[in-house]
């Protein structure tokens, strides 16, 4: 029987989402991995992804796919893990946001450079 979920060391992308504002939570990032992140990402934009970006679509917020870094399983959980204990978003990590954050380097350690390029045009 094969698994449901990916091996710790599949190689994929991780992936952030940014939301045009803040959910009812609070929360204005989702942080991912998929091994087709197009595919993954259109499923988080029809309201069929993960439940924080189902919430997000269910209040009328966008989603933009912000930054993308080649990675696996092990190192997304690692990084989501590392930033619930901060109890901290994923701003720091965002293009979008652009907030400086002293863990933003700790947090990718061992990804590499960003795989996405982002330009940010400020009116």
């Amino acid at each position: 029987m094969a698994s449901l979920f990916p091996a710790d060391d599949a190689i994929g992308t991780i992936y952030l989402i940014h939301f045009s504002g803040p959910t009812a939570d609070g929360r204005q990032h989702y942080l991912g991995w998929s091994s087709n992140v197009g595919k993954r990402f259109a499923q988080h934009q029809a309201g069929a992804g993960a439940h924080q970006t189902q919430r997000a679509v269910a209040e009328g917020l966008k989603l933009t796919l912000a930054q993308t870094w080649r990675g696996t399983p092990a190192q997304e959980r690692r990084i989501k893990q590392e930033r619930r204990h901060v109890r901290r978003g994923f701003a720091c990590l965002c293009p979008f946001c652009a907030r400086d954050d002293a863990l933003a380097t700790e947090l990718i350690r061992g990804l590499g450079p960003p795989t996405l390029r982002i330009r940010r045009v400020d009116s």
